[in-house]
């Protein structure tokens, strides 16, 4: 019979081995909780799953919250508060119904927190786990602990009793005051001053019958006002002044019948010009109006564009000759014969730079011009308030410009009377003659240049209803308070102060290169407690929420770890500092929408003790 017992007990113990593998794990998950991961699902979303995993009913006004907000979270066993504490930051107050019997319901409401003065902003302040026990009951000990939370300074009050308990509570401050620093206001975001200079090929842009129009060398020089009515959007107006030009080259002939030569015969006279060519410019003064965007990939390289429209005023417009022949030739049709290279019968040729002058002559334009204007590039920061810009150009102007265009001919009144052919219109250069379509000038090339920002104005402080958002306490099996030795008055204020300005921040998903701002601030903090061993500092460790709740804490706490020991290496005893990671749960305005928002979430705040 034992060995029989034996038997079955074994296979008894197989079995519910087997059976506890293949039943899901969710069968031993705890009752009324919420064990599930969420990534860019909304609020709604999770209230749902809430209530069906819980029961708990959530009662909210639409109008106040937001329901569509996207998370990225992961609760493991979480219980209805613990899940609404991560959904709604201090700008919200949680309440838990209660019966009409007394006791708490399943029932919550979620109401938004309504300011003292209109212009009052929530901020969430870092203040380290503050331990309460059963024995905290004076009002005396309660007034210390509100007036320390008030002005940012902690007071440890550790109690222990004999039970173990993890508890999250939600403690309201006084209205607090919070100065301001003034690299919080968004730097692009204003007025902006903008020079440039740039170099194109540019054409006046029109056709020209039995020739051709090349392109020639051209620029721009232009200040321009912008205001930024977003960090990335602005509009922009200022002045521009460009040059465009052409080169042009006509290979033609040109016949003008029943002319009278010297001796009384009729023929028609003909011009055949042999590489004729022509310079051409105008300068022209605009008035761009443009829409601006600018975005920054990060603090060392962004994109710039502006698009928009233009009124342009040609101040000064002309064309001079460079190089070129124009043979004259009579065709006697009545002997079948073509007569030339005769100078005592107007059958001559005449060459640019001799018989035609080289000079500079007035190229008749309209007064007013219109088109368009496009700048892209990146913007590459030298400082808080300059940006150098380096990229392309182009530019057209969409009507034409042209005046009225005269028939082509080579008469100079200049010459002597035989070599003036009246029957010929005088030369008044090609792109206004019949011979050229319509001028739209237009450019394209490169800038650079520099955008410069006013320096900020020191803002003023933000005032606010304050709150502490979670308190972990943990209470342990002995009974005793831990009593600290008090520091200075002075030394607190010299920490404060060094501390007032200074920033340390951290790259996405770093923990190893803080940036500091001032490059000594650890010097500083290094000098004064060494200087005052009584001194005790929080060295508070903060991440953005991109990642997981669990990933956060360990990188918080490692960035907290690594300026702990650059502290220690510099001769801080370990005593001095208090070491603490919090996740993403105290974002540095409560916000985290933003890259710069999400920037400045990733940071260790160095805070005073004051026993």
């Amino acid at each position: 019979m034992y060995g029989l017992f034996l038997i079955v007990m074994k296979r008894f113990t197989y079995i519910t081995l087997v059976l506890f593998l293949l039943v899901p794990t969710s069968v031993f998950a705890a009752k009324n909780t919420l064990s599930k991961r969420y990534k860019n699902q909304t609020v709604k979303e999770v209230l749902a799953d809430l209530k069906e995993s819980t029961g708990a009913r959530v009662s909210y006004n639409r109008k106040e919250i937001n329901n569509s907000r996207r998370v990225t979270v992961t609760f493991h066993n979480a219980t209805p508060e613990e899940v609404l504490n991560e959904l709604f930051d201090c700008e919200y107050t949680i309440t838990q119904k209660t019966g009409k019997n007394g006791k708490k319901s399943n029932a919550y409401t979620i109401t938004k927190r309504i300011l003292q003065q209109s212009d009052s902003v929530f901020i969430s302040m870092p203040v380290d786990t503050v331990s309460l026990g059963s024995q905290v009951t004076s009002q005396v000990e309660q007034a210390e602990l509100s007036q320390t939370l008030l002005y940012r300074e902690e007071r440890m009050l550790v109690h222990y009793r004999d039970s173990v308990l993890h508890t999250q509570e939600r403690i309201d401050r006084p209205q607090v005051t919070k100065p301001v620093s003034v690299n919080e206001i968004p730097a692009d975001k204003g007025s902006s001053l903008q020079f440039y200079v740039g170099g194109a090929y540019t054409s006046l842009g029109y056709t020209l019958q039995d020739g051709q129009n090349f392109g020639h060398a051209g620029g721009e020089a232009s200040i321009r006002y912008a205001y930024f009515f977003t960090p990335e959007w602005g509009l922009g107006v200022g002045v521009d002044f460009s040059t465009y030009g052409s080169r042009a080259k006509l290979n033609t002939t040109l016949q003008w019948d029943g002319q009278t030569d010297s001796e009384g015969e009729n023929y028609n006279h003909r011009a055949v010009t042999h590489d004729w060519q022509e310079n051409q410019r105008t300068y022209m003064l605009s008035i761009p109006l443009t829409v601006q965007y600018q975005h920054r990939f990060n603090d060392k390289v962004g994109i710039f564009t502006a698009l928009g429209g233009f009124v342009g005023l040609p101040l000064i417009s002309n064309y001079n000759l460079v190089s070129g022949t124009v043979e004259h030739r009579g065709q006697y049709p009545q002997w079948d014969l073509e007569l030339y290279g005769l100078d005592n019968h107007d059958f001559y040729t005449e060459k640019i730079g001799e018989d035609f002058t080289k000079e500079s002559q007035s190229l008749p334009l309209k007064q007013i011009a219109a088109g368009v204007k496009l700048d892209l590039g990146v913007l590459i920061p030298l400082s808080q308030q300059v940006d150098l810009f380096t990229g392309v150009y182009g530019s057209v102007v969409c009507n034409n410009i042209q005046t009225k265009q005269h028939e082509l001919g080579w008469q100079q009144t200049s010459l002597s009377d035989y070599r003036q052919h009246a029957f010929m219109p005088e030369y008044q250069g090609l792109a206004t003659s019949t011979y050229a379509g319509a001028v739209r000038p237009w450019a394209a090339g490169i800038k650079v240049g520099v955008h410069f920002r006013p320096a900020k104005k020191e803002p003023k402080p933000i005032v606010g209803e304050g709150c502490f958002i979670r308190i972990d306490t943990t209470y342990l099996t002995t009974q005793h308070t831990d009593t600290f030795v008090l520091a200075s008055v002075d030394t607190i204020v010299s920490l404060k102060k060094t501390l007032e300005t200074s920033v340390i921040w951290f790259n996405v998903n770093d923990y190893k290169h803080p940036r500091l701002e001032p490059a000594d601030i650890l010097e500083q903090v290094a000098d004064i407690l060494k200087s005052n061993p009584a001194q005790r500092v929080y060295i508070n460790g903060h991440a953005s929420e991109e990642g997981s709740r669990h990933a956060n804490q360990i990188l918080s706490n490692r960035r907290a770890e690594t300026i702990a020991n650059m502290l220690t290496a510099l001769g801080v005893p370990a005593s001095q500092l208090v070491v603490h990671g919090y996740s993403a749960d105290i974002q540095y305005q409560g916000t985290n929408t933003t890259r710069t928002q999400r920037e400045l979430n990733r940071r260790v705040e160095i805070i005073p003790i004051n026993d």
